[in-house]
This record gives C-alpha cells, structure tokens and sequence, in this order.
C-alpha cells in the first residue's frame, strides 16, 4: 500500500476570508440559518459556499458540478475529509512540467511563455477509509463537461497550454499513485443530488431542536414502521401521524425524517425524488445502502 501524501490546501484571498468570518459572526449571533449561500461569490457566477458538517469548514465550490461532486461525496460513510481546488505544490509541477516539455520540443515556447506549471489545481481530493486493508488513502476528482457541454472555445495557444496543465496535473498524480477520476453532470443522479442537498440541512441545526435522542429515535421507529406498511401514504401523512402520537411539530418531525434519511438510519431510495405529498420509496435491501 502507497504511504500517502498531503499538500497544503490553497489559501483562501482575504476577500472571502473576510466574508466567510462574517457569515460566522452572524450564525453564532442566531441572526441568519442559511448554511449554504449560493450565488453570492465573486469568484464565479455559479459560485457556492458550503459548511460541511463532515469537514466542519466552509467550502468553496466554482461551478454546478462540482457542488453536485461533493455533495455525493460528503454523503458516503468512508470518505473522511475533502479539499476543494487543491493546489498542487509548485516545485512538484515544475518537474512534472519539465519532465513532459522534453517530449514537446515544438510546443515548449508555447508552454513556457505561459508558465503553464503555476497555480494548477485539481477540482477535489479526497481521504477516504479502505475497510479491508485498514488504511487511508487519497483520490482525486475532475469535473469535465460531457462532449455536448463543452462550449468553450480555445485558440491554437490557449488549446496547448490547457491540455499542458492537465498533463502535468495527471503526471503528478500519477507519480503520487493515485487514480484521478473524471466526472461529467451525466455521472451524477440529479434527483439524488436534489435529495441531499435538502436533506443535508438538518446536520447544521438538528442539536438545536426541542427533541431529544431517546424522542427522536423513537420518531424515526415509528416513520420507519409506516413507511413499510403504508406504502401509499405521503410523506406528509406520515410525518403528522408521527407528530400527533410523539406530540411534537411537524417541523420537528420532518427535520427528524430528514436527518435520519440522510444518516441511512432510515433506508429511504435517494435516486426516487422524495416529496411531501408522495409516498417514500424505500431501499429493498438495507445492507446495500451506500
């Protein structure tokens, strides 16, 4: 098994810094309850800043893709910590981008007028937790548009340099051995993402809730219990039924249902899209759940 290696995570510009500590401030202060703030970034108009409760930091994420990556990732049990953007350390990229400009004696003025090698990120590496050996180890994901999304164009020295810095970031990984993973929106279930990204809510406020553990394990047996002998219930039939014999609100049923859905402590179907006046789709075999 290869010994893993770490590289420092990219430094956030002051800006956001300065942003994310005031986003803090106004949690702490119980001024706001909104734990994932789209669009609000400069850095890209699909922006998205995250507080992941697996990471318990903050997230930033440029595009669709990659919130639909790491939310999928975040969701899976031996995945034990993500980095965004992960800036590949300079020195190793400058000999990965020697190493190859051997090979392209034709294109070296081209690659080295653009210092093709600085800055070079890759969109997210993850820890993750290998049961049968016992150990951790590191991969690394890259978010492509499938062929008919690919909109953007490149000029002949703008092609070059592109496809220079991702050989020199798959170069690296390799040397690193470990797999890097390309990921289009065709690989990802949207209704799954769709789930978690609701789901998800309740781990950021579910200790403030006027339901204790013994209450709440109880709420999620009898959701449990109903949603496998009424099968054609709605959801929202199910949550009042629970709310009426626990003697809570029916918010506090439903953040209860969300946060046991996303736990797997209830075997809910993520890629049926879960909806309040539907019935809830359950898993045929618990064991199976990822």
């Amino acid at each position: 098994m290869t010994i893993m290696t770490t590289t420092l995570q990219a430094s956030i510009t002051n800006r956001e810094f300065k942003r994310i500590r005031n986003l803090q401030n106004q949690i702490s202060n119980g001024s706001t309850r909104l734990f994932e703030m789209d669009n609000s970034s400069n850095a890209s108009p699909l922006s998205h800043i995250l507080l992941s409760h697996k990471t318990n930091r903050y997230h930033q994420l440029f595009t669709l893709e990659e919130l639909a990556l790491f939310l999928h990732l975040e969701h899976k049990k031996n995945i034990l910590d993500i980095k965004e953007h992960y800036l590949l350390p300079s020195e190793q990229a400058l000999q990965c981008h020697t190493q190859l400009s051997l090979y392209r004696h034709n294109e070296s003025r081209i690659v080295e007028k653009a210092k093709s090698h600085l800055g070079i990120t890759t969109d997210l590496v993850v820890v993750e937790y290998d049961e049968l050996r016992d150990s951790l180890y590191q991969q690394a994901f890259k978010c492509v548009p499938s062929d008919e999304h690919r909109t953007t164009v490149y000029s002949s020295e703008g092609a070059i340099r592109l496809h220079h810095r991702n050989e020199i970031e798959r170069f690296y990984w390799e040397k690193q051995n470990v797999v890097v993973i390309q990921v289009t929106e065709k690989d990802l279930n949207p209704i799954k993402t769709s789930n978690l990204r609701w789901l998800r809510e309740t781990y950021h406020h579910v200790q403030n809730l006027d339901v204790h553990e013994y209450l709440s394990q109880n709420i999620t047996m009898t959701l449990h219990e109903r949603f496998l002998t009424r099968t054609t219930a709605t959801l929202e039939e199910h949550l009042s039924h629970a709310a009426s014999i626990h003697k809570v609100s029916i918010s506090d049923a439903l953040d209860t249902f969300k946060h046991a859905a996303y736990s797997n402590l209830i075997p809910i179907n993520l890629n049926e899209r879960i909806e309040l006046y539907s019935p809830v789709t359950m898993v045929p075999y618990p064991h199976h759940i990822e």
